[in-house]
Order: structure tokens, then C-alpha cells, then sequence
């Protein structure tokens, strides 16, 4: 059974999302990180880049959880490039449920990502002293004795 035709809304979204891709690719060739369809496919788990070919060029048509996924990656909303994907969505959030509690971190997790974001700022050499200090005051704590290969796995890590 060949697959129904696009609308023309469904067509113009496509035409819309395809110039928001073709804005970020150009402006991702002075960075690292290109975009790419190729790109997209692994980051949205398709098979193949063929898939997100065919939302771009209209033969496919967007659904609420692909229209996310653009958006998400090519930083911008569903409202950019589909008014009719956004208006289901935010049909759709009427209906979340209210007694679901946000999720909060502990005190003590906050402090844990304050610390790690300091030492991601600082040299490697100084960030491997701190990690070194931690690493003997919790074998202190905990009386075991420290390695005398250094941090171990901690070492590893910050060598990647």
C-alpha cells in the first residue's frame, strides 16, 4: 500500500525544518562538532541517514517525538518550523499529571557537580593533585590503604 501523500502543512514544516538544518550545518562548519544527516541519524538511533533525509526534504511526515528530536539538536523549537506539531503538544501538556513531584538534587549532589565543573576549569596537572588529595583523605577515612600506582582509575580518566 503506498504511503498517503503529504499535506501542504506537512510539506511547508518540512521546507521549514530543512532551512533551520541548513542554518546550523553552515554555522557548525567553524566549530568542532559538524552536523551532519549522518549525524542526526546516530544521535536519533534511525538506521540510516536516509531517514532524516526524507523528514528534511517532506517525504516523511513529522510526528511529536521526531519534531522533539530536531529540536533539540538543532536548538530551537517545534514552533520554528511546525505550529501544528507545537499546538499538539501543548494540547498534550494539559493532560500531564500535577501530582508528579520535580525532580530535585540533594544538597550533596549539587556540591558534587560544583566540584567537578571547578576542576573541569582548571589545568589538568592541578585538577590530578586535587583528585589525589580527595582520593588519600577518603582511604583515611575509610582506612584502607592507597594504592601506589596513584589514583588508578582516576588518573585514567583525566589522561583520556
Amino acid at each position: 500500500m503506498p504511503a498517503k501523500p503529504l499535506t501542504r502543512e506537512q510539506k511547508q514544516d518540512a521546507e521549514r525544518l530543512r532551512g533551520i538544518y541548513e542554518k546550523r550545518k553552515d554555522e557548525s562548519r567553524l566549530s568542532q562538532k559538524r552536523l551532519s544527516q549522518e549525524s542526526l541519524a546516530d544521535e536519533f538511533g534511525f538506521s540510516a541517514q536516509a531517514t532524516v533525509n526524507q523528514y528534511l526534504v517532506g517525504k516523511i511526515p513529522l510526528n511529536v517525538k521526531t519534531a522533539v528530536k530536531f529540536a533539540e539538536h538543532l536548538k530551537c523549537k517545534v514552533s520554528d518550523f511546525s505550529p501544528s506539531i507545537q499546538h499538539e503538544i501543548d494540547r498534550l501538556s494539559k493532560y500531564a499529571s500535577e501530582n508528579v513531584e520535580p525532580c530535585y538534587r540533594s544538597e550533596e549532589e549539587e556540591q558534587y557537580l560544583v566540584m567537578l565543573e571547578l576542576l573541569l576549569s582548571v589545568e589538568r596537572s592541578t585538577a590530578m593533585n586535587v583528585l589525589a588529595t580527595l582520593v588519600d583523605s577518603l582511604c583515611k577515612q575509610r582506612k584502607k590503604p592507597r594504592t601506589k600506582k596513584g589514583s588508578g582509575v582516576y588518573s585514567q580518566d583525566l589522561n583520556k
